[in-house]
C-alpha cells in the first residue's frame, strides 16, 4: 500500500443534512461539546460547527458543492486534510502516485482541493487565507472545559469512509494526535472515551454512526 505523507492532520469531518442549525441542537443534545463555529450561509452552502478535541465536525448543506450543483447527499460525506506544503508541492508529489488533484472552492477565507474525484465520500484539503491560532487556542481551551461532553471524549480516534483512493493510498499524518482515516465500506466515526462504560457501544446522528473504542 503506497504511503501518503504531504499532509499535517485531518481539520474537519463533513456531515451533510437537510437543516445544519436543527442538526447542530439535536447532536448538542447527545454531545453536549463546544460550538467550533457558529452558522454561517452562503450562496453555496449553510455550515457550522461543533468541536470534538482533535478535529471539529462540520454540519452543512449544500446548493453547490465543490463546483458541482443539483447534489443531494446525507451522512459522513468529505474529509477535510491540512497540509502547510503549498498546493503545487502536494500536487507534484500526488502526481507521482498518479493521483490527481481537483480544483475546489476558491473563497475569501480558504481554498480547497479534491484528492482524486469529486465522488462522495470526498477526500479534500484546505489551505485558510488567515491565522488560525487564535481560533485553535480558544477551540482548544472550550475543549478542556468541557471535559469531553456527555461521552467524556478524549479525542476523534478514526474515520472510516468508502473511498476508493483508500484502499490503495494509507495516509500519513505529520501530527500524532490526528485523526486516523481508514477504508470502510460502512462509514464509521469511532471515538476515544475516557468512560469505559462506553466502550463498544455506538450511536446514530446525522445519519452517521459513531461508535465508542
Amino acid at each position: 500500500m503506497a504511503r501518503l505523507n504531504q499532509f499535517d492532520r485531518i481539520d474537519h469531518l463533513m456531515i451533510e443534512v437537510d437543516d445544519p442549525q436543527a442538526s447542530y441542537e439535536d447532536f448538542y443534545r447527545k454531545f453536549a461539546l463546544p460550538q467550533a463555529w457558529p452558522l454561517i450561509t452562503s450562496d453555496r452552502y449553510a455550515s457550522i460547527g461543533m468541536n470534538f478535541g482533535n478535529a471539529n465536525i462540520e454540519l452543512i448543506s449544500f446548493k453547490e458543492r465543490f463546483g458541482i450543483t443539483n447534489t443531494e447527499y446525507s451522512g459522513l460525506s468529505g474529509v477535510c486534510l491540512t497540509s502547510q506544503t503549498d498546493s503545487e508541492n502536494i500536487r507534484a508529489g500526488l502526481n507521482d502516485e498518479s493521483i490527481e488533484l481537483l480544483d475546489g472552492e476558491d473563497t475569501q477565507g480558504y481554498k480547497t482541493f479534491v484528492i482524486a474525484g469529486k465522488e462522495v465520500p470526498t477526500v479534500f484539503v484546505c489551505y485558510y487565507k488567515f491565522n488560525t491560532d487564535g481560533w485553535k487556542a480558544r477551540l482548544s481551551e472550550e475543549y478542556k472545559k468541557s471535559n469531553g461532553g456527555a461521552f467524556g471524549i478524549a479525542k476523534i480516534e478514526e474515520v472510516c469512509i468508502n473511498n476508493p483512493l483508500l484502499e490503495k493510498h494509507e495516509f500519513k499524518f505529520d501530527q500524532s494526535d490526528s485523526v486516523k482515516l481508514r477504508f470502510s465500506k460502512t462509514p464509521e466515526v469511532r471515538l476515544k472515551s475516557t468512560q469505559n462504560d462506553f466502550i463498544g457501544k455506538s450511536i446514530v446522528v446525522g445519519e452517521t454512526l459513531f461508535s465508542f473504542c
